[in-house]
């Protein structure tokens, strides 16, 4: 049960951060708190570190049982979903780095 936060989790952390990042625009340039989005980025890392992180437990877990059909199913879930985990983690570096280059206030 542990890959679907690898898998379907991730990307739906991306999503998220990308809609709360342009729903909450107007209310940090109404008052001046760019940190905010800053925030939003950060916590969505962090969900998508957590998930790499389970992710990764349960691969050294199951890697003793990889001779079997369900244990190799199960490492290669492992793997798709720290792949999938860590290419989300680098979109949102990008949407964080895009964010620091140009000021979300600038019109």
């Amino acid at each position: 049960m542990s890959h679907w936060l690898a898998i379907v989790g991730s990307p739906l952390v991306l999503l998220g951060a990308i809609s709360a990042g342009y729903a909450l625009v107007p209310w940090a340039c109404a008052h001046q708190q760019g940190g905010v989005l800053d925030l939003v980025i950060a916590f969505a890392l962090a969900a998508t570190f957590l998930a790499v992180g389970l992710e990764t437990h349960h691969l050294r877990g199951v890697q003793r049982q990889r001779e079997s059909p369900v244990g190799a199913r199960q490492v290669f879930l492992s793997h798709i979903g720290i792949a999938l985990a860590v290419l989300c983690a680098l979109a949102l570096v990008a949407q964080w780095a895009t964010r620091l280059a140009i000021a979300p206030c600038a019109s």
